[in-house]
């Protein structure tokens, strides 16, 4: 129960915090990356409460994906969000739905996990669900499993 409501007052405040950021959000932004050696690029440690025992790095992707790690060495759960900064607003207005299609495409498989439904599965096998939520600008997704 502590652990769903960790995870889903994360989710709400990564949900507040873009959803505050959605107009700041510039469709021409341009991501450094570290294109010569395509390694991931340390951002940093993120500021923090002086009570908060975790420990927090940001991270650049050679993909240009920006990631927070957490790690909490006294929890037996992991977990993970992610969000995508496009949402309804983003509709062309001939193609209506398409951040809704978007949501449903992030799960669907890729070429080196080919069955649609597995990630779906390795969920509910471990334990734990996945949340979808689809706001004006962002899509956020949520899940954890029990550590082995």
């Amino acid at each position: 129960m502590v652990f769903t409501q960790n995870i889903l007052f994360i989710f709400l405040t990564t949900a507040l915090f873009h959803f505050s950021m959605c107009n700041l959000i510039s469709e021409n932004e341009i991501i450094p990356q570290n294109e010569t050696t395509g390694e991931s690029i340390l951002l940093g440690e993120i500021s923090k409460p002086p009570l908060d025992r975790r420990t927090y790095l940001g991270v650049l992707l050679p993909n240009g994906m920006k990631v927070i790690l957490v790690s909490d060495p006294n929890t037996t759960k992991a977990a993970a969000a992610l969000s995508v900064s496009v949402g309804s607003i983003n509709d062309p207005d001939d193609f209506l739905g398409m951040a809704h299609f978007l949501e449903h495409m992030l799960f669907l498989g890729s070429q080196k996990y080919r069955d649609e439904n597995s990630f779906h599965k390795f969920i509910s096998e471990h334990g734990k669900e996945m949340k979808v939520v689809e706001i004006d600008c962002s899509i956020f997704t949520q899940f954890g499993v029990l550590m082995i």
